[in-house]
């Protein structure tokens, strides 16, 4: 799996700020790219979860709908680097 910079920039905010709906990622990604539309932002925002999810790197609250977090086991963020071991599919 290639991880692009919204990809670093959604698993950053998850880990920094736990349990949060699309909406909000979609929120605080969308102030530094001003060029995309909230609706089109957060329609971005869950296909690069979705792409997160399928390598076990994000999780969805259980029992709530469009509430995600980074799986703290996957995810390490280091000075300058971001880490994911993903297991071959």
């Amino acid at each position: 799996m290639k991880v692009d910079d919204l990809d670093v920039e959604i698993l950053t905010f998850l880990v920094e700020n736990p349990k949060q709906s699309t909406w909000d990622i979609a929120r605080v990604v969308s102030q530094r790219k001003d060029s995309k539309s909230m609706t089109a932002m957060e329609r971005l925002v869950r296909y690069h979860l979705m792409r997160l999810m399928k390598y076990g790197i994000v999780e969805r609250m259980p029992g709530k709908r469009g509430v995600y977090f980074a799986s703290i086991r996957k995810v390490f963020l280091g000075t300058g680097m971001l880490t994911i071991p993903v297991q071959q599919i």
